[in-house]
């Protein structure tokens, strides 16, 4: 079942409200608001996510996107001290083992693929072959790793179609159509 449901245009404890009991949500709701609050989590799963769109973006990217187009604040802190424990925190509350493992392999994957850009051949030639010749074999494991990611991801969309629909879900589609019906 997937850990995070819904719409990132809507609120998020509405869409999930089994989260609002983790402290660290409970600090975030007092000390921001609810809206806020939502509007945080959504922000951070857009950027940091493996399953939203924009994980196969590089992190700064990512984040500019969703400052820009999503917070409507390009100037979005996510340095800040209460979004990086946000940051932190996210994994453990809204992640299953398998989408923490890929995060970890990705970001440092991230890590490795910013580091060989900025390396010059000119001035550290042997410690980029070197690092060069890693590279396979920690790909090799790599993939292995995401195969199992993507059927676990695969579950997970399987267990969205599966979902039950709520009893006051019901009812709100339920008077819906008894407004059409009557309207």
């Amino acid at each position: 079942m997937p850990l995070i449901h819904g719409n990132s245009t809507q609120d998020f404890f509405e869409q999930n409200p089994e989260y609002r009991y983790y402290d660290a949500i409970q600090n975030l709701i007092k000390q921001y608001g609810q809206d806020r609050a939502s509007q945080l989590i959504w922000a951070v799963y857009l950027a940091e996510h493996p399953s939203s769109p924009f994980y196969k973006k590089e992190k700064s990217e990512r984040r500019k996107i969703v400052s820009k187009n999503y917070l409507n604040d390009e100037k979005f802190d996510w340095e800040d001290e209460d979004v990086k424990i946000l940051i932190s925190d996210f994994p453990g509350i809204f992640m299953s083992k398998g989408e923490i493992m890929f995060k970890i392999w990705m970001d440092k994957f991230e890590e490795g693929t910013v580091w060989l850009r900025e390396q010059s051949f000119d001035t550290n030639a042997s410690g980029l072959f070197n690092q060069l010749g890693k590279v396979k074999s920690t790909w090799k494991d790599f993939l292995e790793m995401k195969e199992a990611f993507d059927a676990e991801q695969s579950k997970i969309a399987q267990s969205r179609g599966d979902r039950k629909i709520g009893a006051a879900a019901k009812r709100r589609m339920q008077r819906g159509s008894e407004k059409k019906t009557n309207g």
